[in-house]
């Protein structure tokens, strides 16, 4: 019973740093969150430059892949991010910008979860379920973007539709 009482009062700090992101003009400012630089890998967010606690610590950040793997089922082909191919993501309190094929798609956040996977045998130990309003990208409909955590709180990959993105290791 104490572990469900501290687990649910985690969650509830979690939900409160969220919902004071999304009710700010401001972007989140965050001392473990690092806002990414270019250091001649042509602007690519490294797995290891952004670390995440919740939505909060993430409002604010610009995140440049460098690959993506189209899930859809019949293959898993990785795509290196270059050129016209490139994508990015930025944060914001309120929304979420994502850029693909030489696109811009402003993705309003309805709400926000944080999940936790308590499984020590998975590399991925949380994820951050960013609800937005529906919007047709390339033929298909996304109302989410998800954000994977791995266990030392950096980005393991970020999931929007069927496309998952993943940072420079």
């Amino acid at each position: 019973m104490l572990l469900f009482t501290a687990a649910t009062n985690v969650l509830v700090a979690q939900e409160l740093e969220n919902l004071m992101a999304m009710n700010t003009d401001k972007p989140a400012a965050n001392n473990h969150s690092a806002i990414l630089h270019t250091d001649g890998n042509d602007g690519l967010t490294r797995s290891d430059e952004v670390i995440v606690s919740s939505y909060f610590t993430l409002a604010g950040q610009f995140i440049r892949p460098y690959m993506v793997v189209t899930n859809d089922g019949v293959s898993f082909d990785p795509v290196l991010l270059n050129g016209q191919q490139q994508a990015s993501f930025r944060f914001e309190n309120d929304h979420v910008e994502y850029v693909t094929g030489g696109k811009t798609y402003r993705l309003d956040i309805s709400s926000i979860n944080q999940l936790q996977n308590r499984n020590g045998n998975c590399l991925v130990t949380g994820k951050i379920e960013i609800k937005v309003d529906a919007t047709k990208i390339d033929g298909e409909k996304v109302n989410e973007v998800g954000v994977f955590i791995d266990h030392e709180n950096h980005i393991s990959f970020i999931k929007i539709g069927k496309a998952e993105y993943y940072l420079e290791p």
